[in-house]
């Protein structure tokens, strides 16, 4: 039908475009309103792997798996130092994450 955007950075500007406006709707504090436009940028981005020739749903997959993978490391490395994770600040996480992450690019 030719209602399309002709290339990436045309969907890069409309990402920034939906991004600003879920910014305003968080800070105005309207839930629906936020929705929506989480909405708006979730279907921009779909539409970005799209034009990439990626399959959104299993990049997404493959975030989850990613995600689970460290968060599994980083409440190993707790258990084997005796901290439980409900006793950590979120700076020691944060420094944890970022070891997984490390750890992982050195074993690729």
């Amino acid at each position: 039908m030719g209602f399309e955007w002709k290339n990436i950075q045309d969907v890069l500007n409309k990402l920034e475009e939906e991004l600003k406006e879920l910014l305003e709707a968080v800070h105005s504090g309207s839930k629906d309103n936020s929705a929506e436009e989480l909405g708006d940028v979730l279907f921009v981005l779909v539409n970005l792997g799209r034009k990439m020739g990626i399959n959104s749903e299993e990049a997404m997959r493959q975030c989850n798996n990613k995600f689970e993978r460290r968060f599994r490391g980083l409440e190993s490395d707790f258990i084997q130092q005796g901290r439980p994770l409900s006793s950590l600040l979120l700076e020691d996480m944060t420094d944890a994450w970022i070891e997984q992450k490390k750890a992982e690019r050195k074993y690729k």
